[in-house]
């Protein structure tokens, strides 16, 4: 299947930027530098390994300086936690340190020798140096293809060949160097794999060998989020943003692991859960749904459950493509589920018929109809405005079932968690945005981190739009943090950064440009 988003909108006057996933975001140098981060990135909550319960964002490699986010292409596994994925600027750290080392040994033992690497690893001569040499290219190679456990192998054979010959060393500080960095990257080999207590096991050895190196914090910090330990995932991404000030993104990792502590505080947890990473893993045998699921991939749909920590009773927000997947994870969780809220009625939020030209394959997407049929006691809640277009794709759903809401509809989950649904018409003529203890806010494809969702398809309206970002969103507290439906340029975002970088910034009705082609991208 190709690449279809429900997510584009193009405004020129705002000076924006068509990706290739097809949707829009503005072209803000401080806006593509901030947003940049994990899981996601957006958080790293950019793809952490089934790390749902902690909906911590994603989004692309870096530099040791400072993170970038590749936002123009689907994220990968490696790109879990943006800064994290600076694995690659150690492996380009750790190379050039070898062939240093490797050209000096080569120098001495042969005057007048070519220097070149080709002719300096000759393993005959320096055994230690050029296998350290080739087991860490060995092991980055690895990781890049995400065959983690080979390259944590690979790591650990360098990293013995190092603590070997450390003693007969006349250059221990460069060589700490070395082992810090294939420690740093070992640590995220094995939070890839989710052994989250051997990541946090090297990153301590990072942060004891070089305490004001700002990636051993981050690694420790990391693995602490993973672990659910928020108070000190805080102090650890905190000292890493205190290392590097001018990092704007480890401001933002700071900003999230304080988020989720705030979360805990408050009784509640949050599950992102992404297609390929949580749900929707295409190793099964049934080949069609292996292309479903593929495709899932593609469309980088977030689906969330809501969890008051009290009572562990749970909503699951948009769920689609693999509601077995999504339940597998409810009961691993001991938790109950209580209501399925959709933010509006496309296929790739609702499951059903795909509209055309999928409709075409005679397919079915798992979604809002198998979580009622499977789960007889749960009830959906969709804006009333957007029932009869999801009665087409899901003919047989029961719509006795079926709470229609309007704007300002609340419920509550246990005791302490209160939902309320604020109206966001623009997208779709029934799309609404869930405001969760008045700090969480789910915004399903109205508000992307520096975009916004498509307004060309049916029931969508460029003006509606405008409203709801402009007079609704924008109204919110600034410290209200943002989910939004796909990871389309990050994971999380907030209020405040999007009425800084985003589609919240005050415009004017006529900076907005016309719809474009919703069958146009590629």
């Amino acid at each position: 299947m190709g690449q279809f988003s429900f997510a584009r909108l193009k405004i020129p006057a705002l000076s924006t930027k068509l990706n290739p996933s097809g949707k829009t975001s503005t072209a803000s140098s401080a806006a593509s530098t901030a947003s940049s981060n994990a899981g996601g990135e957006s958080l790293r909550t950019d793809d952490t390994p089934s790390t749902h319960s902690l909906a911590v964002p994603d989004d692309a490699s870096v530099t040791t300086s400072r993170p970038s986010t590749a936002t123009d292409r689907p994220p990968s596994r490696k790109s879990i936690n943006l800064w994290s994925s600076a694995v690659f600027s150690d492996r380009r750290a750790s190379k050039s340190f070898m062939r240093r080392r490797i050209s000096m040994q080569s120098s001495h033992s042969q005057p007048g020798a070519n220097h070149s690497v080709r002719s300096s690893v000759d393993t005959t001569r320096m055994p230690s140096e050029a296998q350290i040499y080739h087991l860490t290219l060995q092991a980055n190679t690895a990781f890049e293809k995400e065959h983690y456990q080979e390259a944590i192998a690979a790591y650990t054979q360098a990293l013995g060949l190092i603590e070997e010959t450390m003693a007969h060393r006349d250059d221990l500080a460069a060589v700490e160097d070395l082992s810090c960095m294939l420690h740093s990257n070992r640590s995220m080999a094995y939070f890839m794999r989710q052994q989250l207590h051997d990541s946090l096991r090297d990153a301590e050895k990072v942060v004891q060998t070089r305490p004001s190196w700002s990636k051993g914090h981050f690694r420790k910090g990391e693995a602490l989020l993973a672990l659910g330990l928020f108070e000190l995932a805080v102090m650890h991404y905190t000292r890493a943003s205190e290392l590097e000030p001018h990092n704007q993104e480890l401001k933002r990792f700071a900003q999230k692991a304080r988020y989720l502590l705030e979360d805990k505080q408050q009784g509640l947890a949050i599950y992102q859960l992404l297609p390929g990473r949580d749900i929707a893993h295409t190793k099964g045998l049934n080949l069609v749904q292996n292309k479903i699921f593929e495709f899932a991939q593609k469309m980088m749909n977030c689906v969330y459950l809501i969890v008051d920590r009290e009572s562990k009773q749970c909503a699951v927000v948009d769920a689609c493509w693999d509601v077995p997947g999504i339940l597998r994870i409810v009961k691993k969780e001991n938790l109950t589920l209580v209501a399925a809220i959709v933010t509006h009625y496309h296929f790739d939020h609702v499951g059903g018929v795909p509209p055309p030209p999928f409709d075409a394959l005679h397919i079915r997407v798992s979604g809002l109809d198998t979580v009622l049929k499977r789960l007889p006691h749960v009830k959906a809640y969709i804006h009333e405005k957007d029932i009869p277009y999801l009665t087409e794709s899901n003919p047989s759903l029961s719509l006795d079932r079926v709470t229609s809401t309007r704007d300002n509809f609340e419920m509550t989950l246990g005791t302490r968690t209160s939902l309320r649904f604020i109206h966001t018409p623009g997208h779709s003529e029934g799309s609404q945005c869930l405001l969760v203890n008045e700090r969480r806010l789910f915004t399903g494809d109205t508000l992307f981190p520096t975009s916004c969702g498509r307004v060309d398809l049916a029931g969508g309206c460029k003006h509606a739009m405008q409203h709801s970002l402009q007079h609704i969103l924008r109204n919110l507290d600034s410290e209200v943090m943002v989910y939004p439906g796909h990871n389309y340029g990050g994971l999380w975002s907030t209020i405040g950064y999007e009425k800084q970088y985003g589609m919240l910034r005050d415009t004017h009705s006529t900076e907005w440009g016309e719809a474009t082609d919703p069958l146009s991208t590629t």
